[in-house]
C-alpha cells in the first residue's frame, strides 16, 4: 500500500517537473547578439563609450583596431551585453 502511494506521488511529482520544464522551454527567448567591432573609441557595437587614457584608433592588415597602452587606457560601456544568466544573477 505504501509503495503503491510512493509510486503515484513519484510519478505525479515527474509528470508536473516535465511540465514545468516543457512551460519554462517554450517561453525562453534566444538572446539578441551583437558584433562588437573595436575599431573606434567612440562607440562599441553601437553603444556610448567612456574612453580612460588615450587609446588610439590604428590601421591594420585586417581593417582598424584600437591599441591600448597596457596601463591607463580604456574604454568603458554603461551596457551589460552578457545575458543575467552568465553573469551568476539571477532574474
Amino acid at each position: 500500500m505504501l509503495r503503491t502511494k510512493l509510486r503515484s506521488l513519484t510519478t505525479a511529482c515527474s509528470a508536473i517537473l516535465l511540465g514545468t520544464l516543457f512551460i519554462c522551454a517554450g517561453t525562453t527567448q534566444e538572446p539578441k547578439q551583437e558584433i562588437w567591432l573595436f575599431n573606434e573609441v567612440s562607440s562599441l557595437g553601437g553603444h556610448a563609450t567612456k574612453v580612460l587614457g588615450h587609446p588610439q584608433v590604428i590601421d591594420t592588415p585586417i581593417g582598424k583596431a584600437i591599441r591600448f597602452n597596457g596601463v591607463d587606457d580604456a574604454l568603458f560601456v554603461t551596457c551589460i551585453p552578457l545575458p543575467v544568466q552568465l553573469l551568476g544573477r539571477g532574474r
